[in-house]
């Protein structure tokens, strides 16, 4: 019941600067309540609004801040980032997303920063990947299945019938499993479903 929308009040001094040699910010995403975001060559986390609690002598929580919104920021790599926001998924596990620079998939888990393609045997496949871009047909497209706790990496190939494939990544063995036949432009991720637009439908717009 507020006046006012404090969501929506900027402050002229609540920003922080990035290093713009690495290129824009691409995605900016939430992993275990941190954001984290993606340029074009580098990755690293902002520290927005941290908390600490402290008990007094009485025994009641005392909350401590500086007032500050971005308060630091901290780069996790400077030569691996993501160009395209649809090649960007966040899981319950970590975050996963392709490399269209380094041709490599890569995920930020528990463990840190990892290139996934290359420690489990799949670095040739995402080499093969063509470099033709299209704004009807992007790069790659992750999506995530709840149900069966698998990272879906859908893979536009113009000089095929098909129009792709799809890469399927199991979170539950920690493997790259399976290879489908088909390929689309855009995942739509659901709360218990995951939805996927047919590419001659989008074609045809």
């Amino acid at each position: 019941n507020a006046i006012a929308d404090g969501w929506r009040d900027y402050q002229p001094a609540n920003y922080a600067d990035i290093d713009g040699n690495y290129g824009g910010i691409n995605k900016l995403i939430i992993y275990n309540d941190v954001m984290y975001y993606l340029q074009d060559a580098a990755f690293g986390g902002l520290n927005i609004n941290p908390v600490s609690t402290v008990v007094d002598q009485s025994g009641s929580s005392i909350v401590l801040g500086t007032g500050s919104v971005i308060q630091d920021i901290n780069y996790v790599s400077n030569s691996i980032g993501c160009s395209d926001p649809l090649s960007v998924i966040e899981t319950p596990k970590g975050v996963y997303w392709y490399d269209i620079n380094n041709k490599k998939a890569y995920a930020f888990r528990a463990n840190g920063l990892e290139s996934i393609s290359d420690t489990h045997g799949v670095k040739s496949l995402f080499n093969l990947i063509s470099d033709e871009v299209t704004e009807s047909f992007p790069k790659i497209v992750l999506g995530y299945d709840y149900r069966n706790n698998e990272v879906l990496y859908s893979i536009s190939d113009m000089t095929k019938t098909n129009l792709g494939e799809t890469i399927v990544f199991s979170e539950s063995i920690n493997k790259f499993t399976s290879i489908y036949s088909y390929y689309t432009p855009m995942f739509l991720n659901m709360t218990n479903s995951l939805l996927s637009l047919n590419p001659e439908l989008g074609e045809r717009g």
